[in-house]
């Protein structure tokens, strides 16, 4: 059986765990050609990847650009923009950057007098210009996704990591899931972030995987309605939830996103210390926070599961 281990020891965001399964061999090519199948307007994003250095440890860099959305809406396009992997090292400027040290462009929830609850990324200013016509909540995101021509499981994947994150968000404001609503620039970021991880985890053919603990950082985080506390709301629900441990870690930032939170806490069957494997393959994810003390990636471990026979210790003591 195939399986993977998500060694996540300094966090994880979604734009990571991508990476990582970049960098563990997921073939490009076919899988931007199945991001093409995702039901978005035409020309709705457009995706990075890069090879970076973190640490001295060579990894995968994955942005989602989305500026045409940002800046003006929806706009009549032929087809998606993905460009091809760069073979090269940088750290350039991103479309979805801000001030999260993993640079992954998650929600925080606000709630309106109409009972609905908005999503907004961490770049979005108070004043912005966003219509409320042009946020989702959480059904249309999940009929965006079955209206999608990519394979059943990874539909099924995408839905199920989907409604963790839309669970927990509720919860955090007291609304319910289908009050929820995310804007246009935030859903879709997090669309192509858990559509594109569903795709690649079943073209990688997994069948099952094991998360390590998580460490969620500590301080603030700034969004566009104050301060929140690191580690978020949705984070902590995500973990109570399913059951994942803590682990205990010095850092002072953001390591664990709500999205990266909702897809290890989807896939993985139990947080455990590494199972017994013929390892095959692995990978790394890199986040945009470049530390000098350590690398900031996330590692999956692909291999291939093994039933290790109990081994029979014999004493070297002398017997006298």
């Amino acid at each position: 059986m195939k399986i993977a281990y998500f060694d996540c020891g300094y966090g994880a965001a979604g734009d990571m765990l991508l990476g990582a399964l970049i960098s563990a061999g997921l073939p490009v090519k076919p899988w931007l050609k199945e991001l093409d199948k995702i039901a978005l307007p035409p020309g709705s994003f457009k995706i990075e990847i890069s090879d970076v250095m973190r640490c001295s440890l060579a990894a995968k860099k994955v942005d989602v650009h989305y500026e045409k959305y940002h800046s003006h809406g929806y706009e009549d396009s032929h087809s998606h923009e993905h460009s091809l992997e760069h073979t090269h090292s940088h750290d350039g400027e991103h479309s979805h950057s801000h001030d999260d040290h993993h640079g992954h462009d998650h929600e925080h929830v606000h709630s309106h007098e109409d009972g609905h609850s908005h999503a907004h990324s961490h770049t979005d200013s108070p004043d912005h210009s966003h219509q409320h016509e042009h946020d989702r909540n959480l059904p249309e995101v999940l009929r965006i996704i079955t209206a999608s021509e990519i394979t059943p499981m990874a539909k099924e994947l995408a839905s199920k990591i989907f409604t963790t994150l839309g669970e927990a968000e509720a919860k955090v404001h007291g609304t319910t899931v289908d009050k929820v609503h995310f804007h246009e620039v935030g859903a879709v970021d997090a669309i192509i972030d858990i559509v594109g991880f569903a795709i690649a985890y079943d073209m990688m053919q997994i069948e099952s995987s094991t998360v390590s603990p998580l460490p969620v950082g500590s301080g603030k985080v700034q969004s566009a309605h104050g301060w929140f506390p690191v580690p978020g709301p949705a984070v902590l629900n995500i973990l109570a939830n399913a059951g994942v441990p803590i682990a205990s870690a010095p850092f002072k930032h953001e390591c664990l996103t709500p999205t990266g939170a909702a897809i290890l806490c989807t896939v993985a069957k139990e947080a455990a210390p590494m199972p017994s494997m013929t390892i095959s393959n692995t990978g790394y994810g890199a986040g945009t926070f470049n530390p000098n003390g350590f690398p900031n990636v996330c590692r999956v471990i692909i291999g291939d599961a093994i039933e290790l026979a109990p081994t029979k210790l014999e004493s070297r003591l002398a017997i006298v």
